[in-house]
């Protein structure tokens, strides 16, 4: 009768899924924060891993500004007939400028 006493407390632990795990890290998984709630139904799995409203505008407004660059790049090379890159002059590393500015051609 003990030993039957015994199998009945031992705890069962839920399975969490892959989903909810953030990355592995020396072998034991890191969880999404709130992912217990997932568990209990209080949340659901998007809410948890979903990234919110302000993300999503922010890289938005990044790819909208990566693509209109893409865009005048290309019209440049159309209208050049030569390949062409773009840069920003503050962000050039001080070592490169004088490599970097040899070679440019202002427009």
């Amino acid at each position: 009768m003990a030993t039957t006493t015994q199998k009945q407390k031992k705890k069962t632990r839920k399975r969490v899924p892959k989903e909810l795990i953030y990355e592995m890290r020396y072998g034991s998984p890191i969880y999404y924060r709130d992912y217990d709630k997932v568990l209990s139904g209080e949340k659901t799995l998007e809410e948890v891993i979903g990234s919110s409203k302000l993300q999503w505008m922010i890289i938005y407004l990044i790819f909208s500004y990566l693509v209109g660059k893409m865009d005048l790049k290309f019209y440049l090379e159309d209208l050049f007939g030569k390949k062409v890159d773009l840069i920003i002059k503050e962000a050039v590393k001080p070592k490169l400028r004088k490599y970097i500015y040899s070679e440019a051609v202002d427009v």
